[in-house]
């Protein structure tokens, strides 16, 4: 997985057997934590997703909602400008003033 020769002879150190086989383990223990460290932001921000796109699915339906209620208001007012419309025309004003 990786040269313990090479990175202390990169990071100038002179390590013995004894000090190579310690550092190895602790240098793979922190290789561990960095996993688990990467694998929970990546948990996270799979969270993260699925609540934005939950939120983006709520605000398509609450889009949805609000057209259909605006077609349904443009229809009633349609229909309430038609009877206006047809009352004003059967309607006749008295003629009290003549």
């Amino acid at each position: 997985m990786f040269d313990i020769k090479k990175i202390a002879e990169l990071s100038n150190l002179e390590l013995s057997s004894k000090e190579a086989a310690s550092f190895a383990a602790q240098f793979e223990s922190i290789l561990k934590m960095v996993d688990k460290i990467k694998e929970a932001k990546s948990e996270k921000r799979d969270k993260r997703s699925e609540i934005r796109e939950a939120r983006n699915e709520k605000r398509e339906a609450r889009s949805e909602e609000r057209e259909a209620r605006g077609e349904d208001l443009r229809q009633d007012v349609s229909r309430i400008h038609k009877s206006v419309d047809k009352l004003k025309k059967d309607y006749q004003s008295p003629a009290v003033f003549s």
